[in-house]
């Protein structure tokens, strides 16, 4: 049973992998160089937010000398940089959806 695991995971992952759209924003009579442009600010606008409120110690991790909760720190802050990777998704999705753009799925032509 063991030995099925592993490749059940990979499966999963190809499953779903194969089940992922394109998607890009959308609003009537906008180029696309002004929905980039929108889209930038939305970015820079939602990373300056997603850092500044994520975590729990603005100021740093806290310090625990060795040998107590050796390599805390690290798991600390890739769980900080997820955080902020995914607020950051989310008020850009905000921030788009209050400019009046709408998420459409791209559709790939069929070969």
């Amino acid at each position: 049973m063991r030995k099925f695991l592993p490749l059940l995971g990979i499966g999963a992952v190809l499953a779903l992998a194969a089940c992922a759209q394109t998607t890009r924003w959308e609003k009537d009579q906008v180029t696309e160089e002004a929905t980039a442009a929108d889209l930038q600010d939305c970015r820079v606008q939602a990373e300056r937010e997603a850092y500044r409120t994520t975590g729990p110690y603005p100021l740093g991790y806290p310090f625990y000398g060795p040998p107590f909760f050796r390599g805390w720190r690290y798991d600390y802050e890739a769980r900080l940089r997820q955080e902020q990777y995914f607020a950051q998704n989310r008020l850009t999705s905000f921030c788009m959806q209050n400019k009046g753009y709408e998420r459409v799925v791209v559709e790939e032509p069929k070969q």
